[in-house]
């Protein structure tokens, strides 16, 4: 992982955080940073994926988090998976995962990070946003399908309450104002 990656996640630190929710996990990668600041949960509803990340001997939900709990389409392609499909289908298997709303599971955890390909809107609006931090994957030119617009995320999160304080790359750090 870069070092200014790393420095921007460690950001969280000044927030006096105590519990961490990643929503997105992928393989759990971001443990090596989360575990020397706070406690975390990460959340990846890719079987493959959660089996990584407890076996780096973090908590996991096994479980796509959005609009309607129960079980949902999903895609998957390479590294990439999402409830929504890439602009670019080929190669893309279709899936079915456990989803729940992230009002299901948020209590407990101060800071929010959002990884999820595409569905960013659709995680927030599925819950409460209570949290000091909101960390989000958000893009220009949407990758999926039905995405919304990192503009409309900042809107969404600044009617939320919160102000947009920093970002690195694709990765947008919003405080409660």
């Amino acid at each position: 992982m870069k070092q200014e990656y790393i420095d921007f996640y460690k950001q969280i630190s000044n927030y006096a955080p105590t519990n961490i929710l990643h929503i997105g996990g992928h393989i759990g990668q971001e443990g090596e940073i989360y575990k020397d600041i706070c406690s975390f949960t990460f959340v990846e509803p890719v079987q493959k994926f959660a089996d990584i990340i407890v076996s780096k001997g973090y908590n996991v939900i096994n479980k796509a988090v959005g609009y309607r709990r129960g079980q949902r389409e999903f895609y998957i392609k390479n590294q990439i998976s999402s409830f929504l499909m890439t602009k670019v289908p080929h190669g893309q298997i279709k899936s079915t995962v456990d989803c729940v709303k992230l009002c299901d599971i948020q209590k407990g955890y101060d800071i929010l990070i959002v990884d999820v390909e595409g569905s960013t809107l659709e995680v927030l609006e599925s819950g409460i946003l209570n949290f000091k931090v909101i960390i989000a994957e958000l893009r220009d030119d949407p990758a999926f399908v039905g995405e919304a617009t990192k503009d409309k995320i900042i809107e969404y999160l600044f009617n939320q309450g919160y102000k947009l304080v920093d970002e690195f790359n694709k990765d947008f750090f919003f405080v409660k104002q």
